[in-house]
């Protein structure tokens, strides 16, 4: 809850920030302390370790940043970005990467706008999910509920967030 996070005593919040910033870029050392309360001090968007921050006086948002995520060292599927677990039919020539404007141009091209939660998901956070690709074809957005029936009406990948920390809950099946 997030009125929690901002009521919380300030070391407590400050902490819950390192780990979020930590995990969301996958980090192995939490950000300099100095870093964390310039932008705990800060509203609008900032970027620290590879992870956006858009603050407003009533939402606080943190998501990956698209350029941290497109140098992701496995592009098959298996473990993406370190942090996503990407699974399904193996095809020759396929690769993972993230969604990035050429993708979600690729959804609105088969005329696709996806579930409620992709839709409420602002722009930015889409760009940076995984997505499953054929010699430059989207076969499959599995966090957008999207599979390219070109490709096979039973053709089915998934992607599940790995190594969630703790507090911030379980992972989900996307």
């Amino acid at each position: 809850n997030e009125s929690l996070f901002l009521l919380a005593p300030e070391d407590t919040s400050m902490a819950v920030l390192a780990d979020a910033i930590s995990w969301i870029g996958n980090l192995t050392y939490r950000p300099r302390f100095s870093s964390l309360m310039n932008l705990w001090k800060s509203a609008g968007q900032r970027t620290l370790s590879g992870v956006i921050s858009h603050r407003t006086n009533e939402h606080w948002t943190l998501f990956r940043e698209l350029a941290a995520c497109e140098g992701a060292k496995d592009p098959s599927l298996g473990h993406w970005d370190e942090r996503w677990r990407v699974t399904g039919p193996m095809l020759e020539g396929a690769s993972v990467r993230a969604l990035g404007e050429d993708g979600h141009a690729s959804l609105k091209q088969y005329a696709y706008y996806g579930p409620k939660h992709w839709e409420n998901c602002p722009h930015q956070i889409r760009l940076t999910v995984p997505s499953i690709w054929n010699n430059g074809i989207l076969v499959s957005v599995p966090a957008a509920c999207f599979h390219n029936e070109e490709w096979g009406a039973n053709l089915h990948f998934n992607a599940e967030l790995k190594h969630v920390p703790a507090r911030f809950g379980r992972s989900e099946r996307l």
